[in-house]
């Protein structure tokens, strides 16, 4: 796979999945909370596998939520019809909905099959 990607991506595999990602954007994500984060490193790799582990990298996946223990955060489940479950995560309201619907067309673009999103919304006041 590392020979179709872009010069400079990172393509790893281990126990906690498979990474692919330029490091230069993870960076970003990391620099922007050095309190929650950390000072960033020169090596991302092993922050990122930290993160994955920990459940806590929503925000370097693009959801918004760093967690499901993030305030406010609304729960996406992607599913078959006949409700095996492919994939949950825990997004920002306001991008909810367009990540439920771009993993699912990932997820049924593989699987060839139906796939459901459904997203369970936070209590609001």
């Amino acid at each position: 796979m590392r020979r179709y990607l872009p010069p400079g991506v990172i393509c790893e595999a281990g126990p906690e999945g498979l990474f692919i990602f330029r490091p230069e954007a993870i960076r970003a994500v990391l620099s922007s909370d050095t309190a929650f984060y950390g000072r960033p490193e020169a090596d991302v790799l092993p922050v990122v596998r930290r993160l994955a582990r920990s459940g806590e990298n929503g925000e370097l996946l693009g959801y918004g939520a760093r967690s499901l223990t993030t305030p406010g955060a609304a729960r996406v489940q992607i599913t078959d019809q006949d409700g095996e479950v492919f994939m949950g995560f825990f997004a920002e309201p306001e991008k909810a909905a367009a990540s439920a619907v771009a993993r699912g067309e990932d997820i049924a673009a593989v699987c060839d099959r139906e796939i459901l999103s459904h997203i369970y919304w936070p209590d609001l006041p």
